[in-house]
């Protein structure tokens, strides 16, 4: 048969092989312009420290313009992570540099819808902070429709509710000046639990800072109690009930008592979003967590809760939730399975 029949087999095998291999290169060589630029860009702009938003602003642009959005913030997050942690700025947020990355490409001409698929949740939601604030800024009328706004994101429950908890993060950064008028905004979202979903993102982006305005400097509980008191009653019923969260984490355990000092109607779901915080320290021993737990004594499911809302965010799958709720007994077994069966729809 000679060598001719193989070899009329061998050109095309190897020539999707030389394609595959020129694809694989090509791609490497793009992701690792795209790190080695952005490495550059933050180094520069750093000064004393901190990173300059006008400097970062400049020099994103060209990157914005020559690579994709999705591909810019994976490599800008992987610089930010622990194995990258060694650089200059490696010890401080990638949130800041990531809102800018969303405004640009805003700027650059997309839909907010297609920056928010491209972000996802990147650098702790910073992409699609700033791809919000970009629209309000380039497009009038973005702000005229936020009650149905996040229906465009699907009809799950739960995504809904991120969206409307996201909202509120980026009105107040949109509103800096005047967290006043971003709880305004709140309230015209059509149910009371996508107002509460909103404000609550929106105190909590108050309190733990945005790219470009100080935050509030809390250096105890009664730091945060004066704050959720200093807001219309509307609201400061809102901040009480979430307070637990910030006291957990400003405060450490030190700040576990916080819900027993706050009005009597909000002290649960001030406790419920201690379990909402709880769940980072116990995620992988649902009984510690339950211990912990307890000494919440008139609330102790309301903490179970919060963490278990919170791990299935994080795990659809609901490992920890089902593993916390077998742990209950009773009513609060019965209680904590309908939560889950509720919350999973």
């Amino acid at each position: 048969m000679g060598l001719r029949p193989f070899l009329k087999l061998a050109g095309p095998v190897l020539l999707v092989f030389f394609l595959g291999l020129l694809f694989f290169y090509g791609r490497n060589y793009q992701t690792k312009e795209i790190g080695g630029q952005l490495d550059f860009i933050l180094t520069e702009c750093l000064v004393s420290g901190e990173l300059e938003y006008g400097c970062l602003r400049e020099k994103f642009r060209p990157l914005v313009k020559s690579f994709s959005l999705e591909k810019i913030v994976y490599e800008l997050e992987y610089l930010f992570s622990q194995e990258s942690s060694s650089r200059p700025f490696g010890t401080l947020s990638c949130h800041a540099p990531a809102h800018i990355l969303g405004e640009l490409e805003i700027e650059k001409g997309s839909s907010f819808v297609e920056v928010a698929k491209a972000c996802q949740g990147a650098c702790n939601y910073g992409c699609i902070h700033g791809a919000f604030i970009g629209s309000s800024q380039e497009h009038k009328d973005f702000l005229l429709n936020l009650s149905s706004f996040c229906k465009q994101f699907g009809e799950k429950k739960s995504v809904e509710l991120s969206c409307h908890h996201m909202l509120g993060h980026a009105l107040s950064d949109v509103y800096a000046n005047d967290f006043a008028e971003a709880l305004n905004q709140c309230m015209r979202m059509s149910s009371l639990n996508d107002r509460m979903s909103c404000a609550n993102g929106a105190i909590m982006e108050r309190l733990l800072g945005s790219p470009e305005t100080i935050p509030p400097k809390i250096a105890n509980k009664e730091d945060l109690l004066d704050f959720c008191g200093s807001l219309p009653p509307d609201y400061g019923g809102i901040c009480f009930g979430s307070i637990g969260y910030y006291s957990y984490a400003f405060l450490g355990r030190g700040g576990l008592d916080i819900c027993s000092q706050v009005p009597k109607e909000n002290a649960p779901a001030c406790v419920y979003s201690i379990g909402d915080r709880a769940y980072y320290d116990f995620r992988n021993s649902p009984k510690e967590l339950v211990n912990f737990c307890k000494k919440f004594t008139d609330n102790s499911l309301k903490c179970v809760l919060g963490a278990i809302e919170t791990s299935l965010a994080l795990d659809p799958e609901g490992k920890f939730a089902r593993d916390t709720c077998w742990i209950l007994e009773g009513e609060s077994f019965t209680e904590c399975t309908s939560f889950v069966r509720e919350k999973s729809n």
